[in-house]
């Protein structure tokens, strides 16, 4: 039997976890995915990179249940985690820049997003070739991002007039 702190307990509850997700229990999702985080830094450490999957996961739950500010935190602690384990170049560091940059983006905080996605575009370029998917999804990512830059706010429509007396 399984003691409460096994890995393979944190495995079952990221399970459970994305299962609630699609339920109207979701709000059961946090606590599982930081109970998973606690046993995956306790047995691993706390800059293992399973425990960066492990934040990356906590973070998208929080961002798309509207708790920006701390999932932008665990984003970031996410992507400091990868550069440590993979290197700042590697392509794998592009997943987590990928979720903050969009994070970012939808917040309508352009300028901290544009060097995220160039930086995606640079590291697959170099690891994958201007040609790839990859680099090709990267480079459209770019470009809508400079076309949200530059689009004008929706006209509002003008406000009813009022009958004078």
């Amino acid at each position: 039997m399984l003691g409460g702190q096994h890995l393979d307990v944190a495995l079952s509850l990221d399970h459970l976890a994305t299962a609630l997700g699609f339920t109207p229990q979701r709000q059961e999702a946090e606590s599982l995915l930081r109970r998973a985080l606690a046993i995956r830094e306790k047995n691993l450490g706390p800059e293992h990179r399973d425990v960066a999957a492990s934040v990356g996961r906590l973070a998208f739950y929080l961002n798309t249940n509207d708790t920006v500010k701390e999932a932008e935190a665990l984003y970031r602690r996410a992507l400091q985690l990868d550069e440590k384990n993979y290197g700042p170049e590697h392509p794998a560091v592009t997943a987590r820049l990928t979720s903050l940059a969009f994070m970012l983006k939808a917040q309508r905080r352009y300028l901290e997003a544009e060097p995220l996605f160039e930086r995606i575009v640079q590291i697959r370029t170099k690891a994958f070739g201007p040609k790839s998917p990859a680099t090709q999804q990267a480079l459209t990512d770019v470009a809508k991002l400079r076309q949200s830059m530059t689009a004008k706010p929706a006209a509002k429509a003008p406000a009813p007039s009022t009958p004078s007396k």
